[in-house]
């Protein structure tokens, strides 16, 4: 067959995607050509699609043993042209029909082959279809391992790269003791569509580990579903005052309106905490009766309900929160001034500017810390020289604090100061540097965190990749790939992990290296970066 047919059905095929007859046609022309290769996978992905309800039912009608019998038969071409012209191209193809057989051993040692011929730099389209099978056939095949650790681990690598091959390993993970386990495997379910994923996290509403049951309803509001507010409604009866508030949270961004008249019975909860929590959730919904309660207990004689309705109001912009909690910077008891200047650092309001300048002179470190960021978030630069103070003159952990602090507001002396606390002698110091800076988001950094995957602990290495992998700087693909020999299996699953962050295509060829790693945990990962890395790959 000429080129210009197949060119054809391969435009058919992208135009008209739930089209089973199209997508079968290009693979026996692709057969028909001699290109046993692309027809092999052409077939497998028609067996394998989640085709649309109606051609679902067409296919497997109409075609779909035909095309499990033409996948088989052009298998065996592939394999006879392969061996007998074992040239890159033929081997890679070989390899994604071991892979997809699950004959993963052979399929790795007939794609090493193919990359040896290629080289290393590489990556023409039929080397990439081939790392791409071969690295879903190995989590595909670890489905059947007799370790549960291991079935979940892949099943989740799976449902991270959109592949729904792991959803029954899923689903029986599901029944696992540890609620770790459900609630990472439910959340994994919910990704691929799933409904037994929200089954299962509204059951965690119910079991008798609160702790559990404030997960659940974390879990729940962080997918955004509406259709499971009844349940958060129903759960709000719960005896533990942590997950009633983590319940009336997640009601106030789920339900809307339809959540005021639970907030509302709220107010009269036992505990208080939940109480103000509720009225300050009434608040954002834009019902008076959450300001209302707040504002009366302002009044209360208790320092905490004072605080705790402050803080609510403060957060909403009311300036009658403010000055509650401006007036207690000047309270004769330090827990109360301590509650205050970490409510006002976390707020910002200016109108406790000159009272924060006084506190800028208290003896505790801490103190000094919040009161010089509470001035900074309100524009006021009369707290620098006490966080630059800190920086010179005390121990790590007062350093640590006042070195985030600026470098979160723009100031390069906290940057600065982090950096230079990665040459530290101390072990800690070093880690506590490497994290603060992982998570900064400042790419100027990405040289000292490339100069601590020298590092000699695994700790601090293993924070300078994940850092690496969060900052997605090319220039950190290389130092990555080295870093895959690590001695510790640790540092060598971060660093897969963090070339799939990265999508550098030069990470490939190493994460296909790693897929021989004595650690399952590194196959996992280098298994889904490749993946990642490809399916992003233009």
């Amino acid at each position: 067959m000429s080129a210009d047919p197949i060119h054809e059905l391969e435009i058919r095929c992208r135009e008209s995607p739930d089209d089973p007859a199209a997508l079968l046609a290009l693979a026996y022309a692709y057969d028909q050509a001699g290109n046993y290769g692309k027809a092999f996978l052409a077939y497998s992905k028609a067996i394998e699609k989640d085709w649309g309800e109606k051609a679902w039912v067409d296919f497997h009608l109409r075609f779909y043993g035909d095309a499990v019998g033409a996948r088989g038969e052009t298998f065996r071409r592939l394999l006879g042209k392969a061996r007998s012209d074992p040239k890159p191209e033929n081997l890679s193809y070989l390899a994604c029909g071991y892979a997809k057989n699950r004959q993963i051993d052979q399929a790795l040692i007939e794609l090493r082959a193919a990359v040896d011929a290629v080289g290393r730099g590489a990556l023409p389209d039929f080397l990439r279809a081939a790392y791409r099978e071969v690295a879903a056939g190995m989590l595909l095949q670890a489905l059947g391992d007799r370790h549960e650790w291991v079935r979940r681990q892949a099943a989740r690598a799976l449902a991270d790269v959109g592949e729904k091959s792991g959803v029954p390993v899923l689903v029986g993970a599901l029944k696992e003791a540890s609620w770790v386990s459900r609630e990472s495997a439910a959340l994994a379910l919910i990704e691929l569509g799933h409904t037994a994923g929200f089954t299962a996290l509204i059951s965690g509403l119910k079991e008798s580990d609160p702790e559990i049951r404030k997960e659940a309803a974390r879990a729940l509001l962080k997918l955004g579903d509406r259709p499971v507010v009844p349940a958060l409604v129903a759960a709000l009866a719960d005896h533990d005052p942590n997950v009633r508030m983590e319940l009336i949270v997640a009601l106030t961004r789920l339900g809307g309106v339809s959540a005021l008249p639970s907030l509302r019975e709220a107010l009269k909860d036992g505990n208080w905490t939940v109480r103000a929590c509720a009225a300050q959730c009434l608040i954002k919904l834009g019902d008076p009766t959450g300001e209302q309660f707040l504002a009366a207990a302002l009044q209360d004689r208790s320092w905490f309900v004072r605080r705790i309705a402050a803080e609510a109001l403060a957060e909403i912009g009311d300036d009658r929160g403010m000055a509650i909690l401006a007036e207690a910077l000047q309270d004769s008891q330090w827990t109360v001034r301590w509650a205050a200047v970490r409510g006002l650092a976390r707020l910002g309001n200016s109108s406790a500017a000159p009272l924060l300048v006084k506190a800028l002179n208290d003896e505790n470190w801490a103190f000094r810390c919040y009161a010089a960021l509470a001035l900074l978030k309100m524009g006021d630069e009369s707290g620098l020289p006490a966080l630059r103070d800190v920086l010179r003159n005390e121990r790590w952990p007062a350093r640590e604090f006042a070195a985030v602090a600026l470098a979160e507001l723009g100031h390069k002396e906290g940057v600065e100061c982090l950096l230079e606390s990665l040459q530290s002698d101390q072990d800690w110091v070093r880690r506590g540097a490497a994290k603060a800076l992982s998570w900064l988001g400042d790419r100027s950094v990405v040289p000292a965190l490339i100069g601590a995957l020298r590092d000699e602990r695994w700790e601090v290495r293993k924070l300078a990749a994940q850092g690496l992998g969060w900052l997605k700087d090319t220039a950190a693909a290389r130092p990555l790939i080295d870093a895959l020999e690590d001695a510790h299996w640790e540092v060598r699953v971060v660093a897969a992990q963090a070339l799939g962050e990265l999508g550098a295509a030069a990470g490939v060829p190493a994460l296909f290296a790693a897929l021989a790693d004595e650690h399952w945990s590194v196959r996992s990962e280098a298994a889904k970066g490749m993946i990642l890395i490809l399916d992003r790959a233009p």
